[in-house]
């Protein structure tokens, strides 16, 4: 029976992998509000240590008028190793209204989601590309950790060759997982998105957006490792 099942899983794979590989471009997607503006400029500095740039970093900022103009203008005026598109509104949106608004603008060809007072993992872009640009899914997660030294952490380098990682058609299976995966922070494909906006609603709207994907396609890809680091340091 495990043969049987490992046969199903290569034969799977091979199906999933994608001929006629080429570079493809990584727009890293950040919805803000005026209150987390103050860590954009942190995060853009770990995003510009990546070890494979992004295309483009796009920010949806709502309530943009709560935050002085002087500090819009330095962060515009900034000069990054990739273009930088702020989107400001005065609008109250949710995280899923901004994720929306930041992705209808972007231009790569997979869209990584990255919360504004969430870390990177310096291989972040790097290994979620690999996996999207090797196997044609619509979706991958992957595992997180806790920030408790404000940013001095101490990652581990990844051989994305021989990372560990899972098929899920069913969102049951992830309850099998000891390693909690990241809902908000995960990335997909262009034509995900076509199909499946975020839900526009405070609570529950990461994994309703995950659901609602692997409802439609029956196919998730998990990385069993921590690219992202949650703070648990930061006023809210």
């Amino acid at each position: 029976m495990a043969l049987l099942y490992r046969l199903i899983v290569y034969i799977l794979l091979c199906l999933l992998s994608s001929s006629g590989l080429h570079a493809i471009t990584a727009s890293v997607i950040i919805p803000c509000y005026h209150a987390h503006f103050h860590y954009l400029e942190k995060l853009l500095d770990h995003l510009s240590k990546q070890t494979v740039l992004p295309h483009e970093v796009v920010i949806s900022l709502s309530e943009s008028h709560k935050v002085a103009a002087t500090d819009i203008e330095k962060l515009i005026k900034t000069p990054y190793p990739f273009p930088v598109i702020l989107l400001p509104t005065e609008r109250q949106l949710t995280s899923g209204a901004n994720r929306n608004i930041a992705s209808e603008r972007a231009s790569g060809d997979i869209f990584i989601y990255q919360d504004a007072d969430d870390i990177p993992h310096p291989q972040r872009v790097e290994t979620i590309s690999h996996f999207l640009e090797k196997y044609h899914v619509p979706i991958v997660l992957h595992a997180w950790q806790v920030d408790t030294v404000d940013h001095n952490i101490t990652w581990q380098q990844n051989d994305k060759n021989n990372l560990k990682f899972y098929i899920v058609r069913r969102w049951a299976e992830l309850d099998n997982f000891k390693t909690p995966v990241t809902c908000g922070n995960c990335a997909i494909r262009r034509e995900t998105f076509r199909t499946v906006r975020w839900p526009d609603r405070h609570g529950g709207e990461d994994t309703g957006f995950n659901q609602q994907v692997l409802e439609i396609y029956t196919l998730m890809l998990i990385i069993d490792t921590s690219l992202l680091a949650y703070g648990t340091h930061y006023v809210y």
